[in-house]
């Protein structure tokens, strides 16, 4: 389990991981204490976790890599 502005990387990161082992994760998210889907740029530190998920999500998409 994982945040839920973390999920989709994290799911990416494990099909790299794991890619062509046959293995198939699920990533579920976790109850997080400030960071909620419909409201999350109502207050700055979720916006900053929010905008911090999508630049390392580029990266992914921009470069390949998941470090």
């Amino acid at each position: 389990m994982t945040s839920p502005y973390h999920a989709r990387r994290a799911r990416l990161t494990f099909d790299a991981a794991y890619a062509g082992s046959g293995i198939a994760l699920m990533v579920h998210a976790a109850p997080d204490s400030q960071w909620r889907k419909l409201s999350w740029w109502q207050q700055p530190e979720t916006r900053r976790l929010t905008f911090t998920e999508l630049q390392k999500l580029a990266y992914i998409f921009a470069t390949g890599q998941y470090h």
